[in-house]
């Protein structure tokens, strides 16, 4: 075999073990920028900068959009905001994905949350707020879920 030749396939080897470590190794990263985002995303949320913690969940979410730690945390900022809706549709793409119960009741006080924010917007629907909408939101958001659902509610004070 010449000379060219096995610098050839020496070449073509190197290229492959390159290709497959790169592999490897995006592959068993992507598990730590994952949580990473989280545990960022749950510090700033306990300091109230809720555009921050949006921010990390989304990059988790861009990450690994199965899993359920980035879209839960991501609806309750959302809650936090007073983006009902944004957060509502969150717990229903978590109920669709997981058909877990928990997040179909959590959609729902979410809507509920809403007309407790607006009693007008409650009597235009047909709904009736919790002791004329003096309830805070996440009471009654709590009664529906079960507190599992939140990881992160000792953390902020809500047990």
């Amino acid at each position: 075999m010449s000379s060219v030749k096995k610098r050839v396939i020496v070449g073509v080897v190197i290229v492959i073990l390159a290709v497959a470590s790169s592999i490897i190794a995006i592959k068993t990263l992507k598990p730590v920028v994952y949580s990473r985002n989280i545990n960022h995303a749950e510090e700033m949320m306990k300091q109230g900068e809720y555009d921050n913690a949006e921010a990390s969940y989304n990059s988790a979410l861009k990450i690994d959009k199965n899993r359920t730690e980035a879209r839960e945390g991501l609806a309750y900022v959302y809650y936090l905001q007073e983006r009902y809706a944004d957060s509502e549709k969150e717990y229903k793409r978590l109920y669709k994905n997981t058909g877990e119960e928990k997040y179909k009741k959590a959609a729902d006080s979410v809507g509920l949350g809403m007309m407790v924010a607006d009693p007008d917007l409650a009597v235009e629907t047909n709904w009736h707020t919790v002791n004329d909408g003096d309830v805070p939101y996440f009471d009654v958001l709590m009664s529906f879920m079960n507190a599992s659902a939140w990881p992160a509610d000792r953390e902020y004070g809500y047990d």
